[in-house]
């Protein structure tokens, strides 16, 4: 296990003396993130773990507007739109911006926030890896305990964007879209509302691991036979 790991699953634990012990040995371990985006305060705040997010923050963690919306800090995000409107719709420097942030942490309230402040419920993220929007961020999810483990959580955000005009089949640089990744996780409240939004199952991916995949194809890859069967329903209509 590498020491990112460890010190995400020592977060997530609660284990303050075996996070001390980590960050004492690499620092930078504090503010390091995994492939998923996952940061020891995420694993920490979102399970509950109090004292874990104070060592966090004394450690060097800073809360600045864009952890403020992974966390759901509405009042911080307020207060930073309110004081240069801009950032409601800037991208940061990892191309992403608050609304992608927010959406990929399953928080609804900011993301509602976001998009009445002007947030593009559309646009991708500008970066070289997924360029991904909005949409397929809300389906997504991170590999650490956070509220958009509750599926509910992403079918209301899911709800929210295409309200505000999202594109339901939005691709990712690789030609995925929400479906696919609704699909992959099985959550068929959420397969259903992309359906009767206009979602279209014959979309396949056209790059990566997932290349030519549909997403009834993603369903069976991880043994979602419920998922895979509603699709299959819209595929032969």
């Amino acid at each position: 296990m590498s020491d990112l790991d460890a010190i995400l699953a020592a977060a997530k634990g609660g284990d303050v003396n075996t996070v001390s012990a980590l960050l004492d040995g690499d620092p930078s371990l504090a503010t390091a993130a995994n492939m998923f985006g996952s940061k020891p305060i995420h694993a920490a705040y979102f399970s509950g773990r109090h004292e874990v997010v104070d060592l966090l923050l004394s450690r060097g963690v800073s809360i600045d507007t864009g952890l403020a919306a992974e966390l759901g800090l509405l009042d911080r995000v307020h207060a930073a739109v309110e004081a240069d409107p801009g950032c409601a719709t800037a991208f940061g420097p990892q191309g992403s911006t608050l609304l992608h942030r927010a959406c990929y942490w399953g928080q609804l309230a900011v993301s509602e926030f976001l998009l009445d402040s002007g947030a593009d419920p559309s646009a991708p993220t500008r970066d070289n890896f997924l360029q991904i929007p909005p949409l397929g961020c809300a389906v997504a999810t991170p590999d650490v305990p956070n509220p958009s483990d509750d599926e509910q959580i992403v079918l209301e955000l899911v709800r929210l964007l295409l309200a505000r005009g999202a594109n339901v089949n939005g691709r990712r640089r690789d030609g995925l879209t929400a479906l696919h990744s609704a699909a992959y996780r099985g959550h068929l409240l959420v397969i259903s509302c992309l359906l009767g939004h206009g979602a279209d199952p014959s979309i396949r991916g056209s790059q990566g691991p997932h290349d030519g995949q549909t997403a009834k194809d993603m369903a069976l890859s991880q043994g979602q036979t419920e998922a895979a069967a509603l699709l299959d329903q819209y595929t032969t209509a």
